[in-house]
């Protein structure tokens, strides 16, 4: 079960939250459902109903737990007290409470089933004290004093920020330009219907939201919080709680789909109150495409643009779009454009990685990835990104295999899913790999990451013909891809025809051009991948005319890799080629199909390495093993002393 954003343990939050006063929190706000438990009542703006009193039992029970888990006993126990009755009779009361709240549809917006242990609410639960604002004035006084250290200077650089998107990264939706609420001259003037201190609390709730650390996240979340009741119609408001839901998505351990079940009311109300707010566009269609809705969010996030387009965030959002749509090189461009405006943003470093890994520029994306660990070196998705952008190395894949155990929720995409594969494919683990792929392919068949994926075990399964089919596949649904085009090109024959000479000199015309300048080029450039599929174009006696070229290359390289090691085999320099293989195992390098197809002890290009070296190798597996085991053995025991 994944941790919410109240920490205390679930018996406590439910036993402090009921045992309320009743005249404090007479009901409860819940996406846009107004909770009456004292009168069986919920009602919206179009509709009003009756509960029947076994069904508000449930609904408080939820409530009180405002987004753990309220496990099947707790529930069986408080709604049938002293009855014994079937697991049905739950679930007959939990269908009618989603058709009760119109949440009768899948994916559900408010009532989640955590599977084999309860339910839970996708949505925040607020109690709403019977004195509105006489309660809200006193938590955020409370809130007041916890930030007294925030001076007025803080406040200025916050203006500041809010006027200037480049001088940081956070959602557009902290600046107000087109509403007209924050004056460009006077930003430290609250905006019309804010009282002075309230107007000083969204200030520092947007400065928090700007920093990349889970707990200023999640004081931005509260702040923001406080707020909504009495300014529940603020586009800026609404939009800045949403982006700190998203944020506590990156940050720490938020599931995606709460985070979306939170953020559709919000982003809905905003537009509504103002159908031309850009950071709600963009948001919206920033939801539509964690929804794999690219319609939808191709017509939010372009009229976002049409409003702001140099905003940093939409330009993100526009680009992760470009970027599933296959558009990679529209997808860089709008990255430069982003990471130009906020130059310190590690969440926009990491997009220009992706999207210039899209297009083929590996080493590229390498350094930006880099770059953007340097300036936020702790986010929740760094396992997964490190596996997509960086070599395998046998840290990597622990670390992997821990994210994959502490989130499985964020697993439910069929590209992790052919990632967890993978890495059990690089530790020899057949069966585990053969299930976790399956798992990705009933998700998409036709995801190109899961036919990369299929082709690559099917390669270690030494069904060749096969492997060659998902490759070929691959490239029919993103023909645009030239890493997609080389990989099929390269993989798929043992010996290059006159027809795939001619496809390789399409992609890479330089090398046709004079390929000499070309090879100077892109080692100079550490585009080693390049000039890997250049040697291997070429008939194995053709290549040793390179070999100085190479061995001087590899030798002064600060951090030589597998596809270094792959330029010595190409050009048959064995004893190097050794010697880099065993340096590479003591630094942790871990062979894998993910970085080179291919099983260590298959690969076409390793044949010529010794066995010393798949005797380390074995080593090296056998270690992650170990060390996985022992996490997952130390991780129960410290949950059991708990």
């Amino acid at each position: 079960m994944q941790k919410s954003d109240n920490t205390k343990p679930l018996h406590q939050a439910i036993t402090s939250t009921t045992a309320m006063s009743p005249q404090l929190h007479t009901c409860w706000k819940l996406g846009d459902w107004l909770i009456e438990p004292a009168r069986n009542r919920i009602s919206r703006s179009d509709e009003e109903l009756q509960l029947e009193p076994r069904l508000m039992t449930a609904l408080e029970l939820l409530l009180a737990a405002n987004g753990q888990t309220v496990s099947d006993e707790q529930l069986l126990g408080t709604v049938w007290p002293n009855v014994v009755v079937s697991d049905s009779s739950l679930y007959q009361v939990v269908t009618q409470l989603r058709k009760a709240l119109r949440d009768q549809h899948k994916p559900y917006q408010l009532i989640e089933r955590v599977q084999r242990k309860g339910y839970r609410l996708l949505q925040d639960a607020i109690p709403l004290p019977t004195n509105t604002s006489r309660q809200r004035t006193d938590d955020i006084s409370k809130t007041r004093w916890i930030y007294t250290g925030i001076t007025l200077t803080l406040l200025l650089l916050c203006a500041l920020w809010l006027y200037n998107p480049q001088l940081g990264t956070a959602p557009s939706a902290n600046s107000d330009q087109s509403s007209g609420a924050l004056a460009s001259s006077a930003q430290l003037t609250a905006a019309e219907g804010f009282s002075d201190q309230d107007w000083t609390m969204l200030q520092q709730a947007l400065y928090l939201l700007n920093q990349p650390q889970a707990e200023a996240i999640s004081n931005a979340v509260q702040i923001f919080r406080q707020l909504l009741p009495a300014y529940p119609t603020y586009p800026p408001l609404l939009v800045g709680l949403c982006n700190s839901y998203h944020a506590m998505h990156i940050y720490s351990d938020w599931p995606l789909q709460k985070v979306l079940a939170l953020c559709e009311p919000l982003l809905q109300q905003a537009l509504q109150q103002q159908t031309d707010f850009a950071p709600a566009l963009g948001s919206f269609g920033a939801l539509q495409l964690s929804r794999h809705n690219l319609a939808g969010a191709s017509y939010y996030l372009d009229k976002a643009m049409l409003f702001q387009p140099k905003d940093p965030q939409i330009l993100l959002w526009r680009a992760a779009l470009y970027r599933a749509q296959g558009h990679y090189d529209n997808a860089v461009s709008l990255m430069a454009t982003a990471t130009e405006l906020a130059p310190l943003s590690g969440l926009l470093k990491r997009h220009y990685a992706y999207s210039l890994l899209g297009n083929g520029e590996l080493s590229r994306a390498r350094a930006e990835f880099q770059h953007a660990l340097l300036l936020e070196d702790d986010y929740s998705d760094r396992a997964l990104d490190e596996l997509e952008l960086l070599p395998l190395t046998s840290q990597r894949a622990l670390a992997f295999l821990l994210w994959a155990e502490r989130f499985p929720d964020r697993l439910n995409s069929p590209e992790r899913w052919a990632q967890l594969s993978l890495i059990q494919l690089s530790l020899q683990q057949m069966e585990l790999a053969e299930a976790s792929l399956q798992r990705a392919v009933s998700m998409s068949d036709t995801h190109p990451f899961v036919l990369l994926a299929q082709a690559m075990l099917a390669q270690a399964q030494d069904q060749t013909t096969e492997a060659n089919a998902y490759l070929q596949q691959r490239v029919s649904l993103k023909p645009q891809h030239k890493i997609f085009q080389l990989q099929a090109l390269f993989l798929s024959a043992p010996a290059m025809t006159t027809s795939q000479q001619s496809a390789f000199y399409r992609l890479l015309p330089h090398y046709q051009q004079d390929a000499d300048l070309a090879i100077q080029h892109d080692l100079t450039n550490n585009e080693q991948l390049n000039v890997l599929y250049f040697l291997l174009s070429l008939p194995p006696p053709q290549r040793k005319a390179y070999q100085n070229r190479i061995s001087a290359y590899v030798s002064k390289v600060q951090t030589a890799d597998s596809l270094s090691l792959q330029l010595l085999c190409a050009v048959g320099l064995t004893d190097q080629a050794n010697q880099l293989a065993l340096q590479l195992l003591a630094n942790d390098w871990l062979p894998s199909p993910h970085d080179d197809y291919y099983l260590a002890e298959q690969h076409p290009l390793w044949q010529q390495l010794s066995g010393e070296f798949i005797s380390k190798l074995q080593q090296q597996r056998q270690k992650v093993l170990t060390a996985f085991a022992a996490e997952i053995a130390q991780r129960k025991s410290n949950e059991g002393q708990q």
